[in-house]
């Protein structure tokens, strides 16, 4: 039996349907956060590791929720 997706792998899912639905750019979402546009690509795409704290950073400044759960939780959005 295959492992299913990790935490990681959920963020970046949710992150990815949460910037098209917004059509915010990885860009925009970078100069927000102060991050490199590399550093995004890699994260949104899945080659990077999300931890916790970066999600809610992203949920905060990028998308403004106050609520961060739907961003760090279990939910299939492709």
């Amino acid at each position: 039996m295959q492992p299913g997706p990790t935490s990681s792998d959920r963020i970046a899912a949710n992150v990815r349907a949460e910037l098209a639905a917004r059509r915010i750019s990885q860009k925009q979402m970078a100069q927000a956060l102060g991050w490199s546009e590399a550093k995004v690509s890699r994260l949104v795409s899945g080659r990077g590791t999300w931890d916790v704290d970066d999600g809610e950073l992203v949920a905060v400044r990028v998308f403004g929720m106050e609520d961060v759960t739907p961003l760090l939780a279990h939910r299939v959005t492709v």
